[in-house]
Parts: structure tokens; sequence; C-alpha cells
């Protein structure tokens, strides 16, 4: 009975995470692949510019669910001067 008590206690857990990530990703981030193992978190995603990136660090930072972000790659998806910036973080 303990372990059924523990799954249903953490149904709710992931219903504020996916809510809090919605509220969390600014205009102009796109998320491409959400992955949860244990408490990590990793996302990949593409942004309109480096400084939505950035917002979006900043919302993660900020919330009460996500703490502890990293970003661990940045780069532009071609050599364009508006190129889409895909990112992933931890």
């Amino acid at each position: 009975m303990e372990i059924i008590q523990g799954l249903q206690g953490k149904r709710a857990l992931i219903v504020h995470q996916f809510d809090e990530l919605v509220r969390t990703v600014p205009d102009g981030v796109y998320l491409t692949s959400f992955n949860k193992k244990a408490d990590k978190f990793s996302i990949l995603g593409v942004a309109e510019n480096n400084n939505r990136v950035t917002n979006f660090l900043r919302n993660l930072d900020a919330s009460a669910w996500y703490k502890g972000t990293t970003l661990t790659e940045l780069k532009a998806k071609d050599k364009t001067e508006n190129s889409l910036q895909i990112f992933s973080l931890t």
C-alpha cells in the first residue's frame, strides 16, 4: 500500500512541473525535447536569439520547481546573422 500511495502522491508533481515550465518559457523560445531522469531534467530547444535563452534561464532559476539550471550548449543553427540559436540545458 505504501508504494501505491507514494506513486499516487507523485502524480500531481508532474502536473506542477509542466505548468511551471509553460509559465517560464518566454516568447521566441521553442522546446523540442524534455526528458526527466530521477530529479534531473534535460531540455533541448531553439530560440530566436541569445537574449531569449537568457530570459528562459532566469525564469527557470526564479521558479520554485526548477533550480540550479545549467546551460550545456548554445550554438547558431547556421552562419547567418539572424540564425536561430539551438540550446541544451539541465
